[in-house]
């Protein structure tokens, strides 16, 4: 046939008996696989039907006794107070807010104490993470809780993994009370077994408190009765909003050969009153943050608003590529208000419960604000004597930053657990997030 090329007799004879030993050696091993598969099926079957009284068999696979739990995918929010303990990741040696929980999960009897070595076994995995003294609302931890396979909620399937067989408040009630009192779990989500707390994450909420005072400056603070500049200062922030790359408002030396750029989606602030104490709450929410980035963000903010530093030095802090002073703000005013997964709710709202704050949810975390983490924030604020002269924790900060220089302020956070700068992926299954 014209325009047809023919391989010579002897090349397509040799390419064909090439051809068909290979296809013969992967249909015996698919034929190996499968007879395999089968086998495994057959023995985890009488293995299941054993544990049923009704269609039990006389005999027994030997060495298999039967399954009294069965494992099922939760997201736990939880809200802490992070003042007593060294950050929310476990590190050993320490007490940390993540060990704690751990622990509690044990003893309350839905986590087995031989898998707690094995973040994989359980199934666990943290939406962020906090450094020491920074406390939080809606932290969010994915993990396989163990469960009586006695179903408790009436018609659950056992073998269904989209059941939850113990209802969430009973599983909520049994860990807080385990749980010491500066840690809550405030709410329990049935999540498909794919969820995994940080790669769904989307975006990541987070406040910041500042007393007025702080902010305006004693003389200004006396002259202006306490009147704070809302459109001055948010026209500041919105600097900050938009996509940058942050090389400096990160920890030196911790995110070398690191993709730097974050997204900021909003940043703003507002005036709020507690317990007839002025404050100033800045609200941020982007993707992801980088370690140290928000506490930077912040000690820059205030060093702008008492105008120790210009505003243009706010770009010139993101666009530098060279090292750039900035201040690290102190970590009690720094709070995690919510983790948000709208594109979760959106590909599975229709069949499992909605990862958004419930309202007996939000009570929880308002009780967490209002009894132990704004008073936690106003004892760091209080007046104390030194020298004769009396300082808040704020206003001693200034003094490091203004006295000394900022080698000294990075060293006194140096003992601060490793943390990933980089808090979220891209979710499974999911659309690709620009962070």
């Amino acid at each position: 046939m014209p325009g047809v090329w023919v391989a010579p007799r002897r090349f397509g004879c040799a390419w064909l008996a090439s051809s068909t030993a290979l296809v013969g050696e992967r249909a015996s091993l698919r034929r190996f696989s499968t007879r395999r598969f089968s086998h495994l099926k057959n023995v985890v079957r009488g293995h299941l039907e054993s544990d049923n009284p009704t269609t039990a068999s006389n005999t027994r696979p030997a060495g298999l006794t039967p399954r009294t739990t069965a494992k099922r995918k939760f997201a736990l929010v939880v809200g802490y107070l992070g003042a007593p303990y060294h950050g929310f990741q476990r590190n050993y040696g320490v007490s940390t807010v993540e060990g704690v929980l751990i622990q509690a999960l044990v003893n309350a009897g839905f986590l087995a104490e031989r898998n707690t070595e094995s973040f994989g076994k359980m199934g666990w995995q943290r939406a962020a993470r906090t450094d020491r003294s920074v406390s939080a609302l809606g932290q969010v931890v994915s993990v396989k809780l163990e469960l009586p396979r006695e179903s408790v909620c009436e018609g659950n399937d056992v073998d269904n993994f989209d059941a939850p067989l113990v209802p969430p408040q009973e599983i909520l009630n049994k860990v807080n009370q385990c749980l010491p009192r500066e840690i809550v779990l405030v709410d329990v989500v049935k999540v498909t077994n794919s969820f995994r707390a940080k790669d769904w994450c989307e975006q990541r909420r987070y406040s910041y408190l500042v007393p007025l005072q702080v902010l305006l400056g004693p003389d200004e603070a006396r002259s202006r009765s306490l009147v704070f500049r809302e459109t001055e200062l948010n026209s500041i922030l919105h600097r900050f909003i938009g996509s940058h790359r942050f090389d400096n408002f990160t920890a030196p030396g911790r995110c070398k050969g690191r993709d730097l750029r974050r997204k900021i989606i909003s940043f703003d602030a507002e005036s709020v009153t507690i317990h007839d104490t002025a404050y100033v709450r800045f609200n941020i929410v982007g993707g992801s943050f980088l370690y140290h980035q928000i506490r930077k963000i912040m000690g820059l903010v205030i060093l702008v608003c008492r105008r120790l530093r210009d505003v243009e030095d706010i770009d010139a802090a993101l666009q530098a590529r060279e090292k750039f002073e900035v201040p690290i703000a102190p970590a009690h005013g720094l709070l995690l208000e919510e983790c948000l997964y709208p594109s979760y709710d959106k590909r599975f709202g229709s069949k499992m419960p909605s990862m958004k704050t419930g309202i007996e949810a939000r009570k929880r975390m308002e009780n967490l604000r209002e009894s132990l983490i704004h008073p936690h924030v106003m004892e760091a604020e209080r007046v104390e004597y030194f020298d004769g002269r009396g300082s808040t924790a704020m206003e001693r900060w200034l003094d490091l930053v203004l006295n000394s220089s900022l080698v000294m302020q990075e060293a006194e956070y140096d003992d601060e657990e490793e943390v990933d700068v980089r808090e979220m992926s891209n979710p499974r299954g999911g659309s690709p997030i620009v962070p």
